[in-house]
């Protein structure tokens, strides 16, 4: 098994979302977040005060001998104040000692209902030996509760193809 993780997503007409399915189910559009106030971040000072050292450094969520994929949470407040946002950036590194190229990535990520996400695309779905590519991703989570991830890892290596499920939980002081 792979490494898991830090400290220890009109209705009959509606087509399923795979990304949803992740975390058992809901339909297109329960993972998309409501539309959240202008976000401002949080000083990084606030933020590792108090226990929180978490924010700002990068957790292992995945590894394999051919990819390893570092996730980066930052604490972000809507302008109000109401609403905790976590952006996340994901950090796909070629991680293969062999010079082949990992291709055809993608990276799913599914939270509990609780939570809503917001996926940006992938910088790249190819990466080259000593390559990095970049995907960031938005949690709103206005119960505050734990945050966990389901994620969905798939490339290629050569012929071999990789698809793999894996669970995440942030730390707790990553609320």
């Amino acid at each position: 098994m792979h490494s898991r993780g830090g400290s220890n997503a009109p209705a009959a007409a509606t087509p399923r979302d795979p990304l949803a399915d992740l975390l058992g189910g809901g339909m297109l559009g329960s993972s998309s977040p409501a539309p959240v106030p202008a976000p401002t971040a949080a000083p990084a000072a606030a933020a590792s005060a108090g226990g929180n050292g978490d924010w700002n450094v990068a957790t292992v969520a995945y590894q394999s001998p051919d990819l390893v994929v570092h996730l980066t949470p930052t604490k972000v407040t809507s302008a109000d104040g109401a609403q905790s946002l976590v952006q996340v950036q994901a950090v796909l590194a070629h991680a293969g000692q062999h010079g082949e190229v990992v291709s055809d990535m993608q990276l799913l990520v599914a939270v509990p209902k609780t939570h809503k996400i917001q996926l940006a695309p992938m910088s790249s779905t190819t990466v080259a030996p000593g390559g990095t590519a970049t995907q960031a991703f938005r949690i709103l989570n206005p119960e505050n509760k734990p945050i966990k991830l389901r994620l969905k890892v798939v490339y290629s290596v050569g012929e071999r193809k990789v698809d793999e499920v894996v669970e995440f939980k942030f730390a707790d002081s990553v609320l």
